[in-house]
């Protein structure tokens, strides 16, 4: 009968009635207990907190009901047991209302009819949390609240930390075969949560087939934190690399297509943060606060857009006068790179944020301990729609012919009609705007300072010279392999010597492979 009521207030949101609780101001022990248990099946949330001050003497009875007064001397107000609602308009002498009786036992019976409305709790998260507690203090009766959920529980999450749970009680058990029946559940589950437990198990237990269970079961949770490490390590390669790629898709342009060296790119990705946090605090300032968490696909667009324009100034006021000579290209952008740096830091200062909004935060769970957050979700996905955009630019449109046929023979195309004046400055545009885009997204997984390009700028030409200059795709697979590369070395080196290492097998490879993954084309072709 208890698991059905459990279920049904679980399940349908039972709530307490009055008459059960003027019956915790019955004289007889075992009415106050059964009244407890009937209000904690109804899975009322309010009766926590009321349970909370019922045990330390606030409850009352006052014109034949069940009250709460909370003040701890002198006249009382009497509340609503679970709204908190006055009662009275004024205080009333203590000597008007009626102490409900309270020994330890009902107490006791307080302390469990909360746990158990905490079970129930609309909230999934605090539901789990609940349940893990649960769980975790063991005891027969504490067995009997998990199963219904273990059995029940919409959500997949709280269903399996049920189960977690109930194994965990059952490896205390005296019975053997029932120790090993949740030895063999925890190895089903690879929980983690109960490795503490099996390792006792594994070392004490005098009963071999127990203790052959637990060493099984250890073995499957280590094989399972194998596989999650590896995932998230690969996932957190991926996501660094996805900002290599917006990053390298911009120099593929300027430097593969056009032969610039542009040292200035880092601190275009700086722009396109910053132009983020602009937008952020426009949206803070000017607009409701209802719209706060819809800034950053805006920011995104605006981070590409202010990017590709200084980028654009940049070509019309040098950049053009030094086609063919790229070491004084190189030269020219290192100055004005630390222009820029140093003016963003005069302006904003050396530290700044960006706060992801609240669809961005938490993540998605693919699978027990494994969390794949959702800012660096968000980030790969950007990656994916600007590779797609830059290819269809490239191949399916009238400006990505005629970039294309600038770039192959500039004099050819001049003679055909076409502006290359234009053309150049608008790829340069493209090709900044791509890494301000990186910079806005970069936002969602680290803090802005004036200087952060220059972390990206060295590995973002690893990524051209390594996929092949000028190459959509070979910037792809380098990107995503050096990303991952040192996503794998890191746990074995300091984050520094893995970008070593990692620049080392770069300069290996070119070495058998010189033109990369994937040979070059445009003007750098010809040099």
């Amino acid at each position: 009968m208890r698991l059905l009521l459990l279920y049904l207030a679980i399940t349908f949101g039972l709530f307490a009635s009055e008459a059960d609780l003027l019956r915790l101001a019955d004289e007889d022990p075992a009415v106050r207990k059964a009244a407890i248990e009937t209000l904690a099946a109804s899975g009322d949330q309010r009766l926590v907190g009321f349970f909370d001050e019922y045990a330390k003497n606030s409850g009352f009875t006052w014109k034949g009901r069940v009250v709460l007064a909370l003040e701890p001397d002198g006249d009382l107000t009497p509340l609503h047991p679970l709204t908190r609602e006055k009662l009275s308009p004024t205080a009333l002498p203590r000597s008007t209302l009626s102490e409900l009786p309270l020994t330890r036992k009902d107490k006791l019976a307080a302390s469990t009819a909360v746990s158990r409305l905490r079970l129930a709790d609309p909230d999934p998260a605090k539901r789990l949390t609940a349940v893990s507690r649960t769980g975790d203090a063991g005891g027969p009766q504490n067995r009997i609240l998990l199963a219904p959920i273990a059995a029940n529980d919409p959500d997949p999450r709280i269903r399996r930390s049920a189960a977690e749970g109930i194994a965990l009680i059952d490896l205390a058990s005296v019975d053997a075969a029932v120790r090993i029946a949740g030895a063999k559940t925890i190895e089903e589950l690879a929980s983690s949560r109960a490795g503490d437990a099996l390792k006792v198990v594994r070392d004490k237990d005098a009963d071999p087939a127990v203790r052959q269970a637990a060493v099984a079961a250890l073995a499957a949770i280590d094989s399972h934190h194998t596989v999650v490490r590896t995932i998230q390590t690969v996932f957190s390669g991926l996501s660094l690399g996805s900002v290599l790629i917006v990053m390298a898709l911009g120099l593929a342009i300027t430097f593969g297509l056009m032969g610039v060296i542009n040292m200035a790119h880092g601190e275009m990705l700086m722009v396109g943060a910053y132009a983020a946090l602009l937008v952020q605090w426009f949206f803070a300032w000017a607009l409701p606060p209802s719209l706060l968490p819809f800034y950053f696909p805006l920011g995104l667009v605006a981070g590409f857009i202010s990017a590709g324009a200084v980028g654009w100034l940049l070509e019309l006021t040098v950049i053009r006068h030094l086609y063919g000579r790229p070491l004084e290209t190189l030269l020219a952008t290192i100055g004005i790179g630390q222009v820029m740096i140093w003016s963003v830091r005069y302006g904003f200062g050396d530290n700044q944020a960006v706060v992801a909004p609240a669809w961005l935060t938490g993540g998605w769970e693919p699978m027990p301990d494994l969390v794949l957050p959702w800012n660096r979700l968000f980030i790969i996905l950007v990656t994916v729609i600007s590779v797609a955009a830059v290819w269809v630019l490239m191949n399916r449109t009238r400006l990505g012919l005629l970039l294309r046929a600038t770039v192959q023979s500039r004099r050819t195309a001049a003679s055909l009609g076409v502006d290359t004046r234009t053309i150049d400055g608008l790829t340069f545009s493209l090709g900044s705007g791509l890494a301000g885009a990186a910079g806005c997204a970069l936002t969602l997984i680290g803090g802005l300072k004036p200087d952060m390009g220059q972390e990206f700028i060295i590995d973002s030409f690893l990524v051209v010279a390594a996929g092949g200059v000028g190459n959509l795709w070979g910037v792809v697979c380098a990107g995503l392999g050096l990303g991952i590369a040192t996503k794998f070395l890191e746990p074995w080196t300091q984050a520094v010597f893995a970008k070593v290492l990692v620049l080392a097998a770069v300069i290996l490879f070119l070495q058998v492979r010189p033109q990369g993954l994937f040979p070059p084309r445009g003007r750098l072709a010809d040099v």
